[in-house]
């Protein structure tokens, strides 16, 4: 499951900018699904941005609505799913 991805509306974001970014560096994020509503596929994520040497440039969080979730993959998110991903920001 790709989240987001095509048909994610994103319902609500908050940032906030901790420290800034330079170019060169390589950022790492990490995307943790903090709930799951119980009857309708919305889903609260938890989202930090780190630099390379781990200092947290961005907090997060979003709430997110995607019609794709099914029941199966309410109880998968649920068990506490991590994704990273990391990139050279040039």
């Amino acid at each position: 499951m790709d989240m987001p991805g095509p048909g994610t509306v994103f319902l609500s974001q908050d940032w906030k900018f901790t420290a800034p970014v330079f170019i060169g560096d390589t950022i790492t994020a990490t995307v943790v699904v903090l709930s799951v509503h119980a009857s309708k596929p919305v889903v609260q994520l938890g989202i930090e941005i780190e630099r390379q040497n781990g200092e947290v440039v961005l907090g997060a969080g979003s709430r997110v609505r995607d019609e794709s979730i099914t029941v199966p993959d309410m109880a998968f998110l649920v068990s506490g799913v991590r994704g990273k991903v990391a990139g050279a920001w040039r």
